[in-house]
């Protein structure tokens, strides 16, 4: 049985005093104390535990309004890390080169643009399909800029053949 204003707190540590320094105990005593913790003469204040209670859910209740308050932008999304890769791609790819490609990765670059504008506006759905068109014209630019000299060295090699069918050098 706990003597009237005894500590209800778990025992601390060995050596370590329960409540800090009780005043006028000696390091001795207080240790004698903390081996009889049930007889801790630590004073309970009236009504701590729910000061704190009201505290903790006063400090909770400013968190969530402050939390709810605030807009909060979504950190750039996957469409446009793929966009930009894709970009990049068609870039070392060659595609300013090709003027068919070239085309192609003009309007990525300003889809890529318009896309991160909708986004700084609050408008993110109408951003991730800007990013997406941005990433689908730069796949086309790296295609061309592959393709497109592939098809002339095709259409110059079929002419030499010919011309080396009919007799010609």
């Amino acid at each position: 049985m706990r003597p009237e204003g005894a500590c209800k707190a778990a025992r601390p540590p060995f050596g370590q005093p329960c409540h800090g320094r009780i005043a006028g105990l000696s390091p001795r005593a207080h240790l004698y104390v903390w081996a009889r913790h049930d007889a801790c003469p630590r004073p309970r204040a009236a009504g701590g535990e729910t000061m704190r209670l009201k505290l903790a859910a006063m400090l909770l209740g400013l968190t969530m309004v402050g939390c709810a308050g605030r807009q909060v932008l979504p950190a750039p999304n996957e469409h446009r890390v793929q966009a930009e890769a894709s970009l990049r791609s068609a870039e070392g790819a060659g595609a300013a080169r090709v003027p068919e490609a070239a085309l192609h990765l003009e309007f990525a670059r300003q889809q890529i643009a318009d896309a991160e504008r909708l986004w700084v506006e609050g408008e993110q759905e109408a951003a991730e399909l800007r990013f997406m068109q941005a990433e689908a014209d730069a796949e086309l630019a790296q295609a061309l800029a592959r393709a497109v000299p592939l098809e002339r060295e095709s259409r110059r090699l079929a002419a030499q053949a010919e011309s080396l069918r009919r007799g010609q050098p």
